[in-house]
């Protein structure tokens, strides 16, 4: 006769089988993401590389979120049972008290050595041998449920971790995309538009000149110049700051303009660690930003160069003074920001004006 008691958990096997197979899921994307950061290293097509991380990533946090779909599935089913479990439990040890009580009525009515006692003393051993059983499997049970809601908390933190790296890894293809695809404006975009502007101011000045001659300056086609000139000025100004902010920086890579190719090697090595310490993330992004970098610092050697040149040019041919050059080298300057000819050309005017 049997009275129940703490059965093993249910659906425990079938558990393991699957968490098996997501471990052995995980292993192989562990495995591809390793080949693919080799793949990056030696790759001139981040994007690519990227792109191809990406769906690695994705497979890995696909198969952490059904391990934790599992562990939770078999948690719940588990903490269920066991609370069955324990009913059933305290029903048995509930049953063993009973029995051993009526155990001891018997001996005290009919003594040890009669029949019955010895028939009661059976049913009482065989019961506390199901309460023992019974017990052991609760506990057993118990250290099922606590691993498993161990194991539950190490898949939520690992998925919380891949889900880091997907936002990385996609914040760097995004990166990489927009570097690839030209969306930073770079130096030689900048370069293009000034000049278009410079032209166009010059179009518009020649148009309001010949606006005010013929119709006066209070004319609505004078104003309407005016107020054109105005806002393109203000664009050009504008470009032409953020030129100067590109040069300013491109510079803070070398002190001396003088050593700018030095410093491109610099900036190359620097790009190199950059690359390393961000786990390859963005290098072609990083490489495209400092590229149009190194290519604005050699653009400003050569025209300082060139406008130094110039201005020992007047000063030769001039006999100008130290101060004087001073001077004639801050109105080069002023006159190139003003008007539509550069501080070179300017230069160049002055030698004209000192030969005459």
């Amino acid at each position: 006769m049997s009275f129940g008691g703490t059965i093993k958990l249910q659906g425990e096997r079938e558990y393991r089988e699957a968490l098996s197979k997501i471990k052995q899921g995980l292993g192989d994307v562990k495995v591809y993401l390793r080949e693919a950061s080799n793949e990056f290293k030696n790759s001139t097509n981040a994007v690519e590389s990227l792109q191809k991380r990406s769906e690695l990533l994705a497979q890995k946090l696909t198969l952490q979120k059904e391990k934790v779909s599992t562990l939770q599935k078999a948690y719940d089913a588990y903490s269920k049972q066991q609370k069955t479990n324990a009913t059933q439990h305290s029903a048995l040890l509930g049953k063993l008290d009973e029995e051993k009580r009526k155990l001891e009525e018997i001996k005290n009515k009919l003594g040890t050595s009669s029949a019955e006692y010895k028939k009661q003393e059976q049913v009482v051993a065989k019961l506390s041998k199901e309460v023992d059983n019974s017990s052991k499997q609760y506990e057993k049970n118990n250290k099922v449920l606590d691993n498993t809601a161990k194991q539950l908390n190490t898949a939520q933190l690992a998925m919380g971790k891949v889900e880091d790296e997907v936002k990385k890894n996609n914040a760097a293809l995004k990166l990489s995309i927009d570097a690839a695809n030209g969306t930073t404006r770079s130096y030689g975009t900048l370069k293009n538009q000034i000049k278009s502007q410079q032209v166009e101011l010059r179009k518009l000045k020649e148009n309001y000149a010949t606006a005010v001659l013929e119709q006066g300056k209070a004319s609505t086609s004078a104003k309407a110049l005016g107020e054109k000139i105005k806002i393109v000025s203000k664009e050009l100004a504008n470009n032409r700051q953020k030129m100067n902010e590109a040069t300013t920086a491109a510079n803070s890579f070398d002190k001396s303009l003088g050593q700018a190719h030095g410093g491109v090697g610099r900036m190359s090595s620097a790009c190199g660690a950059a690359k390393i310490a961000l786990g390859n993330l963005a290098a072609t992004a990083i490489a495209t930003a400092v590229s149009k970098l190194k290519e604005l610092a050699v653009e400003s050697v050569k025209v300082g160069a060139k406008f130094e040149a110039t201005m020992s040019k007047v000063q030769a041919t001039s006999g100008a003074s130290a101060s004087e050059m001073v001077s004639l080298s801050d109105k080069a300057k002023e006159l190139g920001r003003s008007t539509k000819f550069t501080a070179s050309e300017v230069g160049d005017a002055f030698t004209y004006m000192a030969m005459a």
